[in-house]
């Protein structure tokens, strides 16, 4: 019986995983996620239903196309697999409450955003205006609703003073648009407290990722990098840990 709550978090998971995949891909090209049916990037072929079952249907296929042969790229059963674990994950801490369901969103909408980041450079709008709505409703029903315009506004707004800044310091831009947006979505579900945390941990893992990209590549080949997906992955860290990072802090900071 224990299991029971797992197996339909892991089938939910893997349904919304199929789901995302159509987002990632959809929503920086401005496309509708509804219409048309997904079909073959290479032949145009409408991918059938037992040829759109999460991971097993990639397996299956060995990873092409059934009717041209064209590789399927493997951050669709990458994402698919993701997304319950991700669930899963968030159960085990939280149980089947509002949290579950508010952090549960909350880590949906950064996956796609850290793919479409990754892949495209660009954080939709379409996710992170909704994003930033529902992370403040999320807060209002937790009674936390000034925590959450704390964090939103706080987010918006260092961010916004780093793009500056950093236009200021290297003479370009040198934070998009979509990252203050996120940062602001972040604080409405995080609160401002654990926002800190987030983008402490991005800033962190992104400036050493950013100097290794530096040395390998070289100024001139390429070297930028989305932060996009740094924000996200700290925000899940912080989700996670991120009370646990502020305490120890906090105690050093008070010895």
């Amino acid at each position: 019986m224990a299991a029971i709550p797992y197996i339909y978090i892991t089938l939910l998971g893997l349904a919304i995983g199929s789901f995302l995949n159509v987002c990632i891909y959809r929503l920086p090209e401005g496309k509708s996620i509804v219409r048309p049916r997904s079909a073959c990037p290479g032949c145009g072929h409408l991918i059938g239903a037992l040829d759109n079952v999460p991971v097993f249907s990639f397996l299956f296929l060995r990873g092409k196309c059934r009717h041209c042969g064209m590789r399927i790229d493997l951050q669709y059963p990458l994402v698919e697999i993701m997304c319950p674990l991700i669930l899963i994950v968030i159960y085990r801490q939280f149980g089947l409450s509002l949290e579950f369901f508010g952090y549960g969103l909350f880590a949906l909408a950064l996956l796609v955003i850290f793919f479409t980041d990754l892949d495209k450079r660009m954080i939709p709008d379409r996710v992170t205006f909704p994003g930033i709505v529902l992370g403040l409703v999320f807060r209002a029903l937790s009674r936390d609703v000034v925590s959450g315009l704390a964090g939103a506004a706080l987010g918006f707004g260092l961010l916004l003073f780093v793009a500056w800044f950093g236009k200021m310091l290297f003479r370009k831009e040198a934070m998009g648009g979509g990252d203050i947006k996120l940062a602001a979505m972040l604080g409405a579900f995080l609160g401002w407290k654990l926002l800190l945390v987030g983008l402490f941990l991005a800033f962190v893992v992104g400036a050493f990722i950013g100097g290794v990209f530096l040395l390998v590549r070289g100024r001139d080949r390429g070297s930028e990098i989305a932060f996009g997906p740094f924000i996200a992955a700290g925000a899940m860290a912080s989700l996670f840990w991120g009370a646990d990072i502020l305490a120890l802090y906090l105690r050093f900071v008070w010895l």
